[in-house]
């Protein structure tokens, strides 16, 4: 373990501030890197100064310190990250992550429909390469390629009559603007603090004549490593 180096991408999600500086938690999105043996699939990251912003995409190298931490929480060290067996390990490097597709989220508004309330979200995704993206959807169900990570939301989900996979595209440099709709979990007042953040399962298509293998496939879990995840807004 001495010697172990973490080469990782990350995505922070949110900001602590704490009494010697501040938490930062953050979301590991390489799913090969050989991690789970000291991390899960959240991190969290201290620093003395505010450094780090929510919402960037990170490349992080970690390596252990000497330094077996005594306490049950972060030590006030720059760089530091506690492992599962409270471990101090520190970070040599940060690189901003160029990704090639975001998904952006915007404050929502509510809409009232058959005495339902619902919160409209404002949902972009980009295409920051120069090649045209190809991925999958499905007719009706679209749904199903996004995830949420809400404290009060859930999906507002509808029944199907007809619903085949199809392929959709994204030129270069372009974006498309998609309204997610989301319903309450429960009665939410004025003042309840509602967090709201959006992911999706980005999956390429290579083959338009092989959509329905490509489906199954992704609904077996062996596609929904590849997550996108949105800024996080807060209403």
């Amino acid at each position: 373990m001495k010697d172990s180096i973490l080469e990782l991408d990350i995505h922070i999600l949110k900001m602590l501030p704490v009494g010697w500086g501040y938490l930062y938690s953050a979301h590991i999105q390489n799913k090969t890197a050989d991690y789970t043996p000291y991390f899960g699939d959240t991190i969290q990251i201290g620093f003395t100064k505010e450094v780090l912003e929510i919402g960037e995409q990170l490349h992080i190298s970690l390596k252990p310190s000497e330094n077996k931490n005594k306490q049950a929480y972060l030590p006030p060290m720059n760089g530091a990250v506690l492992s599962k067996q409270n471990n101090i390990w520190l970070i040599g490097k940060i690189e901003k992550n160029q990704q090639s597709y975001t998904l952006t989220i915007k404050q929502g508004k509510y809409e009232k429909s058959d005495e339902q309330t619902f919160l409209v979200v404002p949902t972009t995704l980009t295409n920051n390469t120069d090649d045209t993206l190809k991925y999958l959807s499905m007719s009706c169900s679209w749904l199903q390629f996004y995830c949420l990570n809400s404290n009060k939301m859930n999906f507002n989900t509808w029944l199907c009559s007809k619903n085949i996979p199809i392929m959709l595209t994204l030129a270069p440099h372009k974006c498309i603007d998609t309204e997610i709709k989301l319903v309450a979990r429960q009665a939410i007042t004025t003042s309840d603090k509602i967090s709201i953040q959006i992911g999706m399962y980005l999956v390429k298509v290579e083959n338009e004549h092989n959509l329905f293998n490509l489906y199954n496939t992704f609904l077996e879990n062996e596609l929904k490593n590849g997550i996108i995840w949105s800024n996080i807004i807060e209403m």
